[in-house]
């Protein structure tokens, strides 16, 4: 489940400063994001999010709900949406088989662009 937040940053538990935490409200939405791509429910995102970020769960349970105040259509989509486990797992493996691919020819063309 950890699969989204992983080799990221570590953050602090709550930075102090105003400018300091609206940068990490910033860091925790973009991590939501990552857990929506992967199709994670709002409790797995809060529990991965806990476990690899040290994020307390009440601050991304507070980011999420006004992510889904901003985008209710979306989020009504998503939560609406019926998979099971399994087709999330096959899901997940589809979408990281893809960006491997899409990483290897960004790669590719940074070569040759080098290369010229």
């Amino acid at each position: 489940m950890d699969i989204a937040v992983e080799n990221v940053m570590t953050p602090s538990p709550c930075p102090s400063h105003k400018e300091d935490f609206g940068t990490y409200v910033l860091m925790i939405q973009h991590l939501i994001e990552k857990c929506l791509v992967l199709e994670l429910s709002q409790a797995e995102c809060i529990a991965s999010l806990a476990r690899s970020a040290r994020i307390k769960p009440a601050i991304t349970l507070a980011v999420w709900n006004a992510l889904e105040k901003e985008n209710p259509v979306f989020f009504r989509d998503y939560n609406q949406k019926p998979l099971s486990p399994a087709s999330r797992m096959a899901n997940r493996q589809r979408r990281v088989a893809a960006e491997e691919e899409c990483a290897g020819k960004i790669l590719k063309c940074l070569e040759l662009w080098r290369i010229s």
